[in-house]
């Protein structure tokens, strides 16, 4: 098993790779399943798979009152995501210091990088973007889908055009949804135009009021989790989620979007 401290621990001859990124503490059911999806695209375009997680939780740095307890050593996490399909694990660590694009983006640049992940939100992204594309380098560039917003796109400019994002529901254009046609029609009765970032906020808000629902009268913490993990095929509209005890994803849906010229998000 190869545990990589650092981005200079890992061989550079390396080769093609799938990664996948996450804290993967405990490597439940749904990190798992990413794993064998990673596993099985690696295993026929022959690819190593590298799993990259943080150490300290990335929740422990940025709001520490609400951080969760580790499920399990760093040690023991590396060897839970090898027995799910990684061939190695990288552990980098996590604080709220501001990349330093200076240091960062050259290196990528020398070496004529084809595409660049950019994990992470806000300006931390797109003050990369600017810097990568400033400093000459076409990259692909592909973020999560939490920057999937109007104001990601204005802060961009005109660098916002062909960023890939990926998307964890259906195109906020997708009416044949019963939940996309109400939240769009919700949007547009408050004068704004749905969008895949307000599209997400509408369903986890169905699942939170329904799970209210279910943990009533006087809901509390314990009586509001149990709810939750006692939804099973709970319909949002056209989109079905389901959780657990020991399984937390909700919704099994992927898919990416790019942006136009026009700013707009085209699936």
């Amino acid at each position: 098993m190869h545990i990589w401290r650092s981005l200079d621990e890992v061989p550079a001859d390396l080769g093609p790779t799938a990664v996948v990124i996450g804290n993967f503490d405990g490597v439940h059911l749904g990190h798992r399943h990413v794993l064998s999806r990673a596993r099985a695209v690696a295993d026929e375009r022959g690819l190593t798979v590298v799993a990259i997680t943080f150490d300290p939780h990335p929740m422990a740095v940025l709001r520490p009152e609400h951080a969760p307890t580790s499920l399990t050593s760093v040690e023991a996490r590396a060897q839970l995501l090898v027995d799910s399909g990684a061939d190695a694990v990288l552990v980098l660590p996590f604080d709220r210091a501001k990349p330093d694009y200076a240091k960062i983006v050259p290196p990528l640049v020398q070496a004529e990088v084809q595409a660049v992940i950019w994990i992470g939100s806000g300006t931390a992204v797109t003050d990369g973007i600017k810097v990568l594309r400033k400093a000459g380098s076409a990259a692909q560039v592909v973020t999560l889908s939490n920057n999937a917003s109007s104001g990601f796109v204005k802060a961009l400019g005109d660098d916002s055009r062909g960023v890939i994002l990926t998307q964890v529901f259906p195109s906020e254009r997708s009416v044949s949804y019963p939940l996309v046609k109400e939240a769009m029609e919700l949007a547009r009765d408050k004068g704004a135009e749905l969008s895949p970032a307000m599209l997400e906020g509408f369903a986890a808000a169905k699942v939170l009021v329904e799970a209210i629902r279910r943990a009533s009268p006087n809901p509390t913490r314990a009586k509001l989790i149990a709810a939750l993990e006692k939804m099973d095929r709970f319909d949002l509209g056209g989109l079905v989620v389901s959780y657990g005890p020991n399984d937390h994803t909700g919704l099994d849906f992927a898919d990416l979007s790019i942006i136009g010229s026009d700013g707009k998000f085209k699936r």
